[in-house]
């Protein structure tokens, strides 16, 4: 980030969309009046028929971790997507996440998802949403991609 408060290390070679515009459009409304929810970047990665996209937001939460997932969940169901959280590993300031997004009538997709909340959990706190989103039938030849991805952002305090 500008400020320098979040790290994160991704490809050089992925493409990088900086609309103002897009940005804006990809952040859930409502979550942009309650959270002061904002997207970072958004970067894509186009192979022959293999595409991937990584997705940074910003939000300032008073919920914990396990509720922002639960409503992340809400807000693609209510768009008409099925979506199974198919591991979790959630922890009081950090929770690791894969899922899998049915959207009716497009191919299925996967995802690899970090949320990373500042100092004060459960407080009205800065808190990043990482995610890496491919095809399902591609994850296979992503997934080393996205750990590193994701191991590698950092909240720097």
């Amino acid at each position: 980030t500008q400020d320098g408060k979040f790290k994160i290390k991704y490809p050089a070679d992925w493409f990088l969309i900086k609309d103002e515009e897009i940005l804006k459009a990809t952040a859930p409304k409502k979550w942009q009046e309650k959270y002061d929810f904002r997207t970072l970047l958004l970067a894509q990665r186009f192979q022959t028929e293999k595409f991937a996209q990584l997705i940074i937001s910003e939000g300032s939460f008073d919920i914990m971790i396990e509720e922002i997932v639960e409503e992340m969940k809400k807000i693609n169901q209510d768009q008409g997507w099925e979506v199974e959280i198919v591991k979790s590993d959630i922890e009081k300031k950090e929770g690791v996440f894969e899922a899998r997004y049915l959207i009716p009538n497009s191919p299925a997709l996967y995802s690899k998802e970090k949320i990373s909340s500042g100092e004060k959990a459960g407080e009205k706190t800065e808190t990043y949403l990482i995610a890496f989103v491919t095809l399902e039938k591609n994850w296979p030849e992503f997934s080393e991609q996205a750990d590193f991805i994701l191991d590698s952002s950092q909240i720097v305090q």
